[in-house]
């Protein structure tokens, strides 16, 4: 029993507790637990398990604390606490945990013993992270401890609230960021060449944003999303950059969602904007009129955003070249305005419903 290595008790669902005996288990170097959604504790006899390099407890919805003595596991390469919504800090002195390589979520509580400072000194952090908390710090300007722009294998972040001295890395393939009343000047200030490997982002509630940044010199961002956005009226050329060649080369689709008084979408300056896009979604931003030039597009659907199906001409010049197969208006609460929706043929003008 004491060679034991492997430990596999994945979806456990009547499982509510661990034996403290688990500590004899030495030689073990991997747990998973993901699924074992009633465990709400786990014994301190776990720090005795210093082979372990693998611990998984993604989806263990009811766990509520993590093991004091977590940071004694120096061996720990990845630790998957996705899921855990009950969870609300993390132990202390996590950054003694420099083996780690993957940690799908780090939670901040100064108050406990965890200071984002910690994720300093995790230098090989890579994959995906996801920090919470970040409202609880007690100076923000502590953010810039945590380093995270130097985590180069970093591919994924997402950040519950944005703060000015968390700057993502170059490297970073996902991002998202939400909260906080205005994106920070990392973001603000972009340049073709500050995330050349960028394909995801996503902006949620930054309700003092008036402008969007100029994603469009991103080279090779695919999807785009973007939601509750209050401050924001027009969309100009900014939102497209400088990049004369085209904007938005590589973007297959973007989402606007819950942008209220949101009027324009004006049209880029460079010779080729949205070359790519291929899907769009315009959903609960009532005071759009139209839309800007979008040539390959082939799905478009609009949601409580009546304005923009009222408005005569609201719809031309999309699917330009003759792509559009598809037009799919999803109309809810929009004041009357109603009717049967169905696919558009190649060249047909659809007719607008009142």
């Amino acid at each position: 029993m004491l060679v034991m290595q492997v430990l596999l008790l994945s979806d456990c669902t009547e499982l509510e507790s661990l034996p403290s005996s688990i500590g004899a288990l030495q030689n073990l170097n991997a747990l998973q637990l993901d699924g074992c959604r009633n465990i709400k504790t786990l014994p301190e006899s776990m720090m005795r398990l210093q082979k372990l390099e693998y611990l998984s407890l993604a989806g263990c919805y009811m766990l509520q604390e993590l093991p004091k003595g977590l940071s004694n596991m120096r061996n720990l390469r990845n630790l998957d606490i996705s899921g855990c919504n009950e969870l609300t800090h993390m132990p202390a002195e996590m950054g003694k945990l420099n083996s780690l390589e993957k940690l799908s979520t780090f939670i901040v509580d100064e108050e406990r013993g965890c200071s984002i400072a910690e994720l300093q000194h995790l230098i090989n952090l890579g994959g995906e992270l996801e920090i919470k908390n970040l409202g609880k710090l007690k100076d923000p300007r502590a953010a810039r401890q945590a380093n995270m722009k130097e985590k180069h294998n970093m591919q994924s972040l997402a950040l519950d609230e944005v703060l000015e001295g968390l700057e993502a890395p170059q490297n970073i393939v996902e991002l998202e960021m939400q909260g906080g009343t205005e994106l920070p000047g990392w973001l603000k200030t972009i340049t073709e060449s500050s995330f050349p490997k960028l394909i995801e982002v996503r902006l949620y509630k930054f309700k003092g944003c008036k402008l969007l940044p100029a994603l469009g010199q991103l080279q090779h961002l695919q999807t785009l999303e973007i939601y509750g956005m209050d401050s924001i009226e027009v969309i100009g050329r900014e939102f497209c950059g400088s990049n004369r060649d085209a904007a938005f080369p590589s973007l297959k689709s973007i989402v606007f969602e819950n942008l209220p008084y949101w009027k324009k979408w004006l049209s880029s300056s460079s010779s080729v904007a949205f070359p790519c896009l291929t899907e769009l979604k315009i959903s609960n931003c009532p005071e759009l009129t139209s839309l800007p030039r979008l040539p390959s597009l082939q799905k478009l659907t609009v949601v409580k955003s009546m304005k923009l199906l009222k408005s005569a001409g609201s719809l031309r010049g999309i699917g330009g070249n003759g792509s559009l197969k598809r037009l799919r208006i999803e109309v809810r609460e929009c004041g009357g305005l109603g009717g049967p929706t169905r696919p558009i043929q190649r060249g047909e003008i659809v007719p607008l419903l009142y």
